[in-house]
């Protein structure tokens, strides 16, 4: 039996935050595989109503994040405590021997074959991927690229080649990650900034950077055969609202 930790730092509205239940609720499970969720409710402890009370932990400071419609404005004290989350996610991993990490951001949809097929990818690291206008200029870019500060390897098909369904070979992915257990063991694999990398602020370069350099025959891929919704806006979540209710009737 292989054991999964579905997990995500939370900071987040309620609205929102039972969508992203209701997708985790409806992914297809394997025979073989035993889930566990477990979130780490930052700044947001009334969300824990909607959780079991061992699928949680609350962590309050004096931080705050700020949306708005346009884009997600990030602080440096924001930068630190999702690398501190997602870090204890992957040491509650390594203790309670799970075999998969499945890292989910908490306003990511899934379909429902979604961990099905990553796990059958049986990569290292397999990102499902989705795509986000981030700054709301119309621009849709996908949550992995091939090289720091989002550049991609146009001799290879760039960005263009994730819009194909396939599997990828890909230098960074992040927000929607199934994570196997060559990285879970590693001790030294965290996400946490380098020093001397500016570009590891964002704690997915951070992670993939170490575990990189401490696996070097680790295989880092996207799968884009399903792509994930994105509510990263409100409006994008009234949007969703309402598809939903056309597809499923309520």
């Amino acid at each position: 039996m292989k054991k999964v930790l579905i997990t995500a730092p939370v900071h987040q509205g309620e609205d929102i935050f039972k969508e992203y239940l209701w997708s985790l609720n409806r992914l297809i499970i394997p025979e073989d595989v035993e889930i566990k969720k477990f979130f780490y409710l930052h700044n947001c402890e009334e969300l824990k109503e909607f959780l079991n009370e061992d699928e949680y932990m609350i962590l309050n400071d004096n931080s705050s994040f700020e949306v708005t419609e346009k884009t997600h404005i990030w602080k440096n004290e924001n930068f630190s405590a999702v690398a501190r989350m997602r870090t204890m996610a992957l040491e509650k991993a390594e203790e309670e021997n799970f075999d998969y990490v499945f890292s989910v951001d908490s306003d990511v949809l899934l379909n429902p074959i979604t961990l099905q097929l990553l796990i059958n990818d049986n990569k290292d690291i397999v990102g499902n991927i989705y795509w986000t206008d981030f700054n709301g200029k119309g621009l849709l870019l996908p949550n992995c690229y091939d090289y720091e500060n989002c550049q991609f390897n146009q001799q290879i098909g760039g960005v263009d080649r994730l819009k194909i369904m396939g599997v990828y070979n890909i230098g960074v992915v992040g927000a929607c990650t199934l994570i196997g257990k060559r990285i879970i063991q590693n001790d030294y694999i965290n996400y946490f900034p380098i020093k001397n990398i500016s570009s590891t602020k964002w704690e997915d370069q951070a992670f993939i950077t170490r575990s990189r350099c401490l696996i070097p025959d680790i295989t880092v891929c996207v799968d884009t055969r399903f792509p994930a919704r994105h509510l990263y806006r409100q409006s994008e979540y009234e949007l969703w609202m309402k598809d939903k209710k056309e597809c499923y009737g309520y």
